[in-house]
């Protein structure tokens, strides 16, 4: 009975923290302030300088820049579509060339590499294994004469897949016959080169300037990589692909297939933030490596703005959703096969005398468990959202396989903190759709502690027990990072661990001489970016809960918002106890939930307009 009041509590306090919020006078001015920015978005020099001005028109058409681009790219000038290249065209429509085509030119690569190999006598293993491996390529695409679309859509195995990022009705494919005798020709010349040289980096080459090239011609194939690969590539390999994915948008403005510019309720906090981290950097401890941090921060919000001028219709947010918690399922596969592999983790990720069950801790891409927990609390909720809104039951069962692997990763992670953000995260989720599961929560919380291992109760029991190693630490660290915000309150110390580690030497605590971050994230804020910093966060958070709050019409859009509400919640909770973008990553999947949830929210509103 107790817990039922602490959570009706819980709940009627976040009701009138909300309705104050709305009836405040920062939710008033905040509100001005952003519709004033978005009214008057169409007419401000920014956008007219992209849409009409220098960037756009006629005057870019007529420019040399313009049709030298054209002549090198096809060959002759180029004023209109109808006069776009071959290349161009290709790179558009890469889905929509005939595998015949494809498979053509890789045989002229092919066999032109082995016989390189063997007129160069550079015959390792690995070089006879790439060009064998090539030559099956080759052979089984020159079999079918249809388009990767085309095949898709008559396969039934294929189209079960695809169910689970789309949701609405295909188009016809429109197969298009290319001519690849020049690209033929190509081929072989890069063929013999390699033979010549290194396959393997050749070959390496030839596939990320093709990658380049499309991200380049559509930039929508970037934001769906970053979408799928965040999880899985180093941070600096990302941050590459959010710059690669954002020249690709400034293409799409120049040449004119984006025109409109969607600033949204955030884009005036967003400008704010930047300036502060800009502020910030200037005056850092260590200004290179803050610099490199700002850099990096500042690629994962421009990437928030291509993603938000990407996901346009309600199929595409759909397919963007699910492809970043499709995800999941292959990191979780990695932390299970970890789980049952590895011989034991850092002893120092474990209190031994306090947990001496505890061997291993997973940690997949992610190089520490509390990160890896931290992506969880983002992606189980959002994951089991799309298993209540998927219409077939093969997809709901899809659904839950990757739920159910994604949990018990997480389970192997043992990161209290990320077990209580999941779980936090999916009882909001349920309590909004319908309280009734008020009920089932507190039966749950009663029978766990009799069900659950005695391995899981002692580790959650530990939450907050100062004899654990662990959190000791953390307290110190948290009392030294707190007297360091409140000295560099102003505008911090700046971004990074080089410039915390200068300052925090002098704030340390006795069995705490030494940190990275404050493990603390709302400490960290204010350690980084200041007072001001840190408020302009907690207003973009919120500024996203209201917008959520909006969403009305779609049944689809207003379900996997209202997990967004649980996502947040878990994701700020667990900051209380890590400091949430010591792995950059962590900020480029706080950047997605912001594109997903204001861009859900606009496709709301524009439904609700027709």
């Amino acid at each position: 009975m107790t817990k039922s009041k602490i959570i009706l509590f819980v709940i009627s306090l976040w009701k009138m923290l909300v309705l104050w919020y709305e009836a405040s006078f920062v939710a008033g001015a905040i509100d001005k302030f952003c519709n004033f920015f978005i009214n008057n978005a169409d007419g401000s020099f920014v956008v007219r300088l992209f849409r009409h001005g220098a960037f756009g028109g006629e005057w870019w058409k007529n420019s040399i820049a313009y049709k030298t681009m054209c002549a090198f790219l096809s060959g002759r000038e180029s004023n209109t579509e109808k006069k776009r290249s071959n290349l161009i065209d290709a790179l558009l429509n890469f889905y929509n060339i005939p595998l015949r085509y494809i498979g053509a030119v890789i045989a002229s690569y092919a066999v032109a590499l082995f016989a390189s190999i063997l007129a160069f006598d550079n015959t390792a293993t690995l070089n006879i294994i790439i060009a064998a491996a090539l030559v099956v390529v080759a052979v089984v695409a020159v079999m079918f004469n249809k388009s990767c679309y085309s095949l898709y859509l008559g396969s039934r195995l294929l189209r079960l897949l695809g169910d689970l990022i789309y949701d609405g009705e295909y188009v016809e494919p429109q197969d298009r016959k290319i001519s690849c005798r020049m690209v033929s020709v190509i081929a072989v010349v890069l063929g013999i080169a390699a033979g010549a040289t290194s396959p393997l980096a050749v070959t390496a080459a030839i596939c990320a300037i093709l990658f380049v090239a499309v991200v380049i011609s559509r930039f929508e194939a970037g934001v769906f990589a970053i979408l799928f690969l965040a999880a899985f590539l180093p941070t600096a390999v990302v941050a590459g692909l959010g710059v690669l994915t954002a020249l690709g948008f400034v293409y799409a403005l120049l040449n004119g297939r984006v025109r409109n510019l969607k600033p949204t309720a955030i884009a005036p906090l967003l400008a704010i933030y930047v300036l502060l981290g800009l502020c910030s950097t200037a005056t850092s401890f260590d200004l290179f490596s803050s610099a490199f941090v700002f850099l990096v921060y500042l690629v994962f919000i421009v990437t928030y703005v291509v993603m938000v001028n990407t996901l346009t219709t309600r199929n595409r947010w759909y397919a963007a959703v699910a492809t970043f918690a499709i995800g999941t399922f292959l990191i979780s596969l990695f932390g299970i096969v970890q789980n049952f592999t590895m011989d034991a983790t850092t002893q120092s990720w474990v209190d031994s005398n306090m947990f001496s069950d505890i061997k291993i801790r997973v940690y997949a891409t992610f190089d520490n468990p509390n990160v890896l927990g931290q992506y969880f609390i983002i992606t189980i909720p959002l994951i089991f959202s799309l298993f209540v809104v998927a219409k077939k039951a093969v997809s709901k069962t899809i659904w839950l396989g990757i739920f159910t692997a994604g949990f018990l990763c997480l389970l192997f992670t043992w990161s209290r903190g990320a077990w209580v953000g999941v779980v936090l995260g999916i009882g909001i989720f349920l309590l909004i759709r319908d309280r009734r599961w008020i009920v089932l929560g507190v039966l749950a919380v009663l029978v766990l502690p009799f069900i659950l291992p005695d391995s899981i109760m002692n580790r959650l029991l530990s939450i907050g027990n100062t004899n654990d190693s662990s959190t000791a630490y953390r307290v110190s660290v948290w009392v030294a990072s707190a007297r360091m915000a409140l000295e560099y309150w102003m505008l911090g110390v700046g971004y990074g661990s080089d410039a915390f580690a200068k300052v925090y030497s002098t704030y340390a605590l006795n069995g705490a001489g030494y940190a990275l971050h404050a493990h603390n994230f709302y400490i960290q804020l204010v350690v980084d970016v200041g007072i001001g910093g840190f408020i302009t966060y907690l207003l973009i958070v919120l500024t996203a809960y209201k917008e959520i709050s909006t969403v009305k019409n779609n049944y689809v859009i207003k379900t996997i918002s209202l997990a967004f509400v649980g996502i947040l919640a878990g994701y700020m909770f667990q900051g209380v106890a890590e400091s949430l973008w010591y792995n950059m990553r962590m900020s480029l999947m706080f950047w997605i939930v912001m594109a997903f949830v204001m861009s859900g929210a606009k496709l709301d509103k524009e439904e609700q307009s027709i």
